[in-house]
């Protein structure tokens, strides 16, 4: 659980508390039902009302679908997380009220949605039986006022988890690499040999939180659809205009037809006109990736992101060149201080800037230059002496072609 997560929490409880009005226990069975009968109950959403209702119970809550795949679950052990899954295929499924897990008897309540049955919820069973029974009852039901019907929709609360149980190992207080991989292979992602770290990147200004959200959203339920196990999450990430995806991979041989679809699915649906996808080394830790991974996928997208023209359809720190090593200066104030004394003058003019850009890029030649750009010879050399009359550039020079090369590209940088 994220430390964000855990004060909402302490903010939820807190507020039923407040409309209770009332004495009321803290933690267990009765809690729970009296949490169940709050107004506030009904106005959490899926995974805050389940979270909320685990949290005051103080005992492992697992939300199933009709497939026996965990979409939810609250307290438990890294061993009961290990015995889970062998102990549901022992037990019978839907018709039967209960199994044993570690050394424990469960039960289970089915959940449905418009008369169609999506699932259950499932407990330990506790001293106060029938208690149980009743909450049980109520949380059932009130989930079925919350789940939508949709199998697909049902996912998203699975992919929320996965994406918390990556998160979390970057957290001030990290969960260990085997508690993580204990609850990916619960939720489903197993047999991963390598992780491979991935980051979107957006210009400044393309779209708010709500929007990132919402693609996040997107890219889940399309990723689930291709079936392509990555993790995609903003908290996987300490940038706002980031999204990171962590993709299981069984084997390196697997990684490029991988990258190219998960590329695929990005362009079909991110809805931003200026975006770049980074890509980290591959690595078999899977908190080497959330950690170093995805800062090194960082700093590759946003430094693709720079790039004028690019053609690549995702990069890596190699297909930078110079730009993954500037990224770092450009934040200095040796670096602010170079690209002002280098282009000053020019900023004032971000035309003819984008000129000096397309004629370096070209490497001097006229007849790329001028096409690139669309003008015609005679123009693109008036431009030239433009640049060498009134600013004094010296574009015959190695050096200074350097200097201004450097200077742009962490002008650009600079901007995003």
């Amino acid at each position: 659980m994220l430390l964000d997560d855990r004060a909402r929490f302490i903010e939820i409880i807190e507020a039923f508390h407040d409309m209770s009005r009332a004495t009321v226990v803290s933690k267990g069975p009765e809690a729970v039902v009296d949490f169940l009968d709050s107004p506030l109950a009904g106005q959490l959403s899926a995974m805050d009302f389940l979270r909320t209702t685990a949290e005051l119970l103080n005992r492992p809550i697992v939300l199933e679908d009709e497939l026996c795949a965990v979409l939810f679950q609250s307290g438990l052990d890294i061993e009961q997380m290990l015995r889970y899954p062998q102990s549901r295929l022992r037990s019978v499924g839907l018709q039967q009220e209960s199994f044993e897990l570690a050394g424990e008897q469960w039960i289970q309540r089915q959940v449905t949605v418009r008369g169609r049955r999506v699932g259950r919820i499932l407990s330990p069973l506790w001293k106060e039986t029938a208690l149980l029974a009743v909450v049980l009852e109520k949380l059932s039901r009130t989930l079925e006022e919350k789940l939508p019907g949709r199998v697909d929709q049902l996912e998203l609360l699975r992919q929320e988890l996965l994406a918390d149980s990556v998160a979390e190992l970057r957290g001030k207080k990290r969960s260990s690499e085997k508690a993580a991989l204990v609850r990916l292979s619960l939720y489903g992602m197993a047999n991963a040999e390598e992780f491979i770290p991935v980051v979107l990147c957006f210009a400044e200004g393309q779209g708010g939180s709500e929007e990132q959200l919402l693609l996040i959203r997107r890219l889940r339920a399309a990723f689930r659809r291709k079936s392509i196990p990555a993790v995609v999450s903003h908290d996987l990430t300490q940038w706002p205009e980031a999204i990171g995806i962590v993709v299981a991979a069984e084997g390196l041989g697997a990684v490029p037809n991988l990258l190219q679809k998960i590329y695929q699915v990005v362009e079909d649906e991110c809805s931003f006109d200026f975006w770049s996808m980074g890509v980290g080394d591959s690595v078999e830790s899977l908190h080497a990736v959330a950690n170093s991974g995805i800062d090194d996928a960082f700093r590759v997208a946003r430094g693709a992101l720079s790039i004028i023209g690019r053609h690549k359809k995702y990069y890596r720190a190699h297909d930078l060149g110079f730009r993954w090593i500037i990224q770092s200066l450009a934040a200095t104030s040796e670096g602010i201080d170079f690209v002002r004394d280098q282009l000053e003058p020019l900023k004032s003019d971000p035309e003819l800037l984008d000129f000096l850009e397309a004629y370096l890029n070209s490497n001097g030649n006229i007849a790329e230059l001028s096409r690139s750009i669309h003008l015609s010879r005679p123009s693109t050399y008036a431009r030239l002496r433009r640049l060498q009359e009134e600013f004094g550039l010296d574009l015959e020079s190695a050096d200074t072609r350097t200097s201004l090369h450097l200077a742009l590209a962490m002008h650009r940088l600079m901007e995003i």
